[in-house]
């Protein structure tokens, strides 16, 4: 299992602002891409503000928890099989050290919900210092437009999100709810 310290600045854009963006990096996009996230959760898994996802990207899979840290989000990725992949779609769980983390919080496994998904078409641009991800997620009928950008130190980094805020006049206080919070908030209204 890898974990890593996960440090983003995001928020949510326009359609327009995003192609805008995308049109002003053409010269530094390092790649164009889908990816389905696929999200498990459970009450205490909320509780605790953990998130735990499968995903699927370009033909590779990978299971991954993210949990609070004092600065972003600890997040710990174990790469899958497609084979590993399938099980866990059908929730046929697996020893692993995220479920041992899971086991710890005294989450029975069976009690997993696996019924929200999220498909994001993801162009990434190389920054000073990070990447910035330019995304377009549809989920439970309705398609929104995110910036974010992820760097390994949060002060160059902030700088940097600020003056992409500057230049493109848009405020930043703080950062856009996540992908799953957005998603169990719209499925909360449906």
């Amino acid at each position: 299992m890898e974990t890593i310290n996960e440090i983003e600045f995001k928020l949510l854009i326009t359609k327009e602002l995003l192609n805008q963006i995308k049109e002003d990096y053409k010269n530094c996009i390092l790649k164009e891409y889908s990816q389905t996230n696929y999200y498990i959760t459970h009450p205490i898994l909320e509780k605790n503000k953990y998130m735990l996802r499968m995903r699927e990207k370009e033909k590779n899979y990978e299971l991954t928890l993210k949990r609070p840290s004092d600065v972003g989000l600890l997040e710990s990725n174990i790469q899958l099989t497609y084979e590993q992949f399938l099980s866990l779609k059908n929730k046929d769980y697996f020893d692993n050290d995220i479920f041992s983390l899971l086991k710890d919080l005294h989450i029975n496994l069976n009690e997993l919900n696996q019924d929200l998904s999220m498909t994001t078409y993801r162009v990434d641009i190389q920054m000073k210092t990070g990447i910035l991800s330019l995304d377009e997620s549809h989920y439970l009928g309705i398609t929104d437009y995110e910036m974010e950008l992820e760097v390994e130190d949060y002060h160059l980094g902030l700088i940097e999100f600020k003056d992409l805020m500057q230049h493109y006049q848009l405020t930043y206080i703080s950062n856009t709810p996540s992908k799953i919070k957005r998603l169990l908030k719209r499925k909360s209204r449906n």
